[in-house]
């Protein structure tokens, strides 16, 4: 059974751009059993996470939420 997940962050294209290429090295290293694309779309950050199960599914969109939010408060303290 596949699990598919689309989340969509808005912040600003500047934001954007630095939080995608921050988290393109985790794509090298990518969760077991998941498929991430991340782009980002005008003034949104586009996150699909397609799984081969529900649980990879949640472990994945747990760690790309806390890498997410982590870089959005380093950038903010910045």
């Amino acid at each position: 059974m596949e699990a598919r997940c689309l989340l969509s962050f808005p912040m600003s294209a500047k934001k954007g751009d630095v939080i995608c290429r921050a988290l393109l090295v985790e794509g090298e290293n990518q969760v077991p059993k998941t498929e991430v694309s991340l782009v980002r779309e005008g003034a949104r950050l586009l996150l699909e996470i397609t799984a081969e199960d529900s649980s990879s599914l949640r472990a994945c969109v747990n760690s790309y939420m806390n890498w997410i939010s982590s870089l959005n408060a380093l950038i903010e303290t910045l």
